[in-house]
């Protein structure tokens, strides 16, 4: 069987496709706003919706995934598939879609109510997690589990670094060739891509090589 790319998808799922790239898009970029905004001026407020932006992002990872497995004459997108992992392995260490779940989820929101009864909807802020200084490091609380700060904040600028690099490769191969084989469509590539200039000409020299 010829391996076959997002144009084969069905048109449903072609559209599913594009827009849960788009959705991890945006929330990556959500998730980077905070962490500047947070670096800025130390607003616990700015980490509640840190993380509620990284279960987004873990959210359209496993939707994503899908689409790499999506038949056995299908693209599977392997450099992809390990970055998704990753990802999803040190998010689901901290339980932070059961948490995001149980506190946050749209239907479940007017559910909660405090020791005296009212709902949490009465609230002006919803408190999500804890904020705790200990040995020169701010921890994130949530239930039983912890965060540190600097490390959660890390792995979604890893993970956007690793997005980066594999699209531009995939950009590249774009502007090099006469083929182009993928399951992510190119104004996604174009998305992630590295702004800086002469990056496509480094990935082109690159292919070059091969």
């Amino acid at each position: 069987m010829s391996q076959k790319t997002y144009k084969d998808l069905p048109q449903k799922e072609e559209i599913k496709l594009t827009l849960w790239l788009s959705f991890l898009e945006e929330y990556i970029n959500n998730a980077l706003v905070q962490i500047r905004r947070w670096n800025r001026s130390k607003n616990a407020w700015d980490l509640h919706i840190f993380f509620v932006a990284m279960v987004c992002i873990f959210d359209a990872t496993i939707e994503l995934r899908k689409f790499w497995n999506y038949g056995p004459d299908y693209i599977s997108e392997p450099e992809l598939r390990k970055v998704f992992d990753n990802f999803r392995k040190n998010i689901e260490k901290y339980n932070l879609k059961e948490f995001r779940n149980n506190f946050i989820h749209r239907e479940r929101i007017f559910k909660n109510k405090d020791r005296l009864g009212k709902t949490l909807s009465e609230y002006p802020v919803l408190i999500l997690g804890s904020l705790t200084f200990n040995d020169g490091e701010f921890i994130y609380t949530f239930g039983t589990k912890e965060m540190k700060i600097l490390g959660a904040f890390s792995l979604v600028k890893k993970f956007r670094k690793e997005l980066k690099k594999i699209f531009n490769y995939k950009l590249a191969l774009f502007y090099g060739g006469n083929s182009y084989e993928s399951m992510v469509p190119f104004p996604c590539l174009r998305w992630f891509r590295d702004k800086k200039k002469n990056d496509i000409s480094k990935y082109l020299k690159l292919f070059s090589k091969k």
